[in-house]
C-alpha cells in the first residue's frame, strides 16, 4: 500500500591511501538479496532479488558545470523512483515512461517484500526539514539514501547534531549512502558525521570530483566508527556494491566508480 498522494583536497596514490578489503565479488545472481549500482552523484539503482528496481535521485548530469555525471539508466524503466528534493541535481533527470511508483515528501511504501520510508532531511539548517532521506527494507537489508543532510553533517561535532543523529538514524544500517560535497568543504564533518551511524557499510556520493571521493576515503580510514573499531576504506573500481549476510567486522567505507546501469553490471574488484 502506499500513504503518497504522488504516484577539494589533493589526489594521492591510492595504495598509500587506502586499507584495500579482500572483498568477494557478489551478484544478485549469487543469492544477494540487494545490490546498488551508482549511477553518479546522488543516483543509485538498487536491484532487488525479486526483480524490484528502485531509482533515487535521478539528477541532471554536471548540474552545478562540474565533474558529478550522472550516467544513463541503459534502458531500465525503474519500479520506483525515490527524490529527496526538487533541485536539478536530485530531480532533472528525465524518467521512462511507465515508472511504477514516484515518491516524495512524508509517508511510505510497501510493494511485495520491499518497504519504504521517508524521514525528515536538513540541508540549509536545521530549524526545519527541507528534503528527504529514504530508508528501503528488502527480506532484512536496511540501505538508507540519505538525500542532501549537509546541515547536519555540519553540525555533528556538537552535542546537538549528535542528538539530531541518534533521534533520525537510530537504527543499524547495512548501506548509508552519504552526500559528502556542498557549497563549501564539508569532508571533515562528513567524516565525523558518519562515525556517528551505526553502519556495516557507508558508500560517499554527491560529490564535485572523484579526488573528493578519494580524500574522503582517506580522512575515515582508521577512524573510530560508531562501534568503537576502526573504519577500513575500500576503493572500487566498480559501480556495483552488494551488502551480502552481515557481519560484524566494523564499519567500511566503500567508494564506487558511476557508470551506466546495465542489466548484469560489473560486481565489485578491489582496486589495485
Amino acid at each position: 500500500m502506499t500513504k503518497y498522494g504522488g504516484t577539494r583536497p589533493r589526489a594521492l596514490g591510492r595504495a598509500a591511501l587506502f586499507a584495500v578489503l579482500a572483498l568477494a565479488a557478489p551478484t544478485a545472481a549469487a543469492g544477494d538479496a540487494v545490490c546498488l549500482h551508482y549511477l553518479g552523484h546522488a543516483a543509485f539503482v538498487l536491484e532487488l532479488a525479486d526483480g524490484t528496481r528502485v531509482l533515487t535521485d535521478y539528477g541532471a548530469s554536471r548540474a552545478w558545470g562540474l565533474d558529478s555525471p550522472v550516467h544513463s539508466l541503459g534502458g531500465l524503466v525503474p519500479d520506483v523512483v525515490t527524490i529527496s528534493h526538487a533541485h536539478e541535481d536530485h530531480a532533472g533527470g528525465t524518467l521512462p515512461d511507465g515508472v511504477g511508483h514516484v515518491l516524495r515528501g512524508p509517508g511510505e511504501l510497501t510493494l511485495g517484500d520491499l518497504k519504504v520510508r521517508s524521514i525528515p532531511a536538513f540541508e540549509r539548517g536545521l530549524e526545519k526539514p527541507d528534503n528527504r532521506s529514504f530508508l528501503f527494507t528488502f527480506r532484512g537489508v536496511r540501505i538508507l539514501h540519505l538525500g542532501d543532510v549537509q546541515a547536519l553533517i555540519q553540525a555533528s561535532g556538537t552535542e546537538e547534531g549528535r542528538r539530531r543523529v541518534r533521534e533520525l538514524y537510530p537504527e543499524r544500517y547495512d548501506v548509508v549512502l552519504v552526500p559528502i560535497g556542498f557549497v563549501k568543504d564539508i569532508l571533515e564533518p562528513a567524516a565525523t558525521f558518519v562515525s556517528l551511524l551505526r553502519a556495516r557499510t557507508i558508500v560517499p556520493m554527491h560529490y564535485w570530483s572523484p579526488k573528493d571521493r578519494d580524500a574522503f576515503l582517506k580522512l575515515v580510514s582508521g577512524r573510530p566508527g560508531a562501534d568503537g573499531k576502526p573504519m577500513t576504506a575500500l576503493a572500487a573500481g566498480s559501480p556495483r556494491f552488494c551488502p551480502g549476510a552481515a557481519a560484524d567486522a566494523g564499519t567500511q567505507v566503500v567508494g564506487l566508480e558511476p557508470r551506466p546501469w546495465t542489466p548484469a553490471g560489473d560486481p565489485i574488484r578491489p582496486s589495485p
